[in-house]
């Protein structure tokens, strides 16, 4: 109740560095001013937060870079923005997605030159997977399908599926070939 008004602090009393009890009004001059009940901060800045999700028929990659691209144009000089959460994982990990692609390319090439002894036969494995990914999104893009974990889920099959092909025919004409 002593905090209810401005001549309440007159009613509240501190101890002075002699020692004395003098009210906080001697010390603090209030001042009102409208503003927001909580202040967020996001890395020490002041911070709102924005929430969304991308529109049907989007990726959330889309959406990150359709963000972007607004608030670049957008913002005046002094303003920055942040993800957060798991939004803040994929923006990250996106940039490192062809770096490791190409590194698991890289050992997959090696370890079927190891298999077959030899560095052409490889190329024809690795080979059949983009030819066949390459139907399977122009039929996917045929039938209006949306990129969702149902598509991702069979093309990650599919990978699956053409490599076994790919590494079986290329033993069968292996040994078709030392066979004459």
């Amino acid at each position: 109740e002593d905090r209810l008004d401005v001549e309440s602090l007159n009613n509240i009393y501190v101890r002075t560095d002699k020692g004395e009890m003098a009210p906080v009004g001697e010390f603090v001059e209030l001042e009102k001013v409208y503003s927001s009940d909580v202040l967020n901060r996001f890395n020490l800045y002041n911070a709102i937060s924005v929430q969304g999700t991308a529109a049907p028929g989007y990726s959330s990659g889309d959406a990150i870079q359709a963000i972007r691209e607004v608030a670049d144009q957008v913002l005046p000089k002094g303003y920055g923005y942040e993800f957060d959460g798991i939004t803040r994982e994929e923006a990250q990990t996106t940039s490192n997605t062809l770096i490791i692609f190409g590194i698991c390319l890289l050992f997959i090439y090696l370890i079927l030159s190891a298999l077959y002894e030899s560095y052409l036969i490889p190329f024809a494995v690795i080979l059949a997977v983009p030819c066949g990914l390459m139907g399977s999104f122009l039929f996917a893009k045929a039938m209006g399908l949306e990129n969702n974990i149902y598509l991702q889920t069979g093309i990650i099959m599919l990978i699956g599926l053409l490599s076994k092909t790919a590494i079986l025919i290329t033993e069968y004409a292996a040994d078709r070939r030392r066979a004459g």
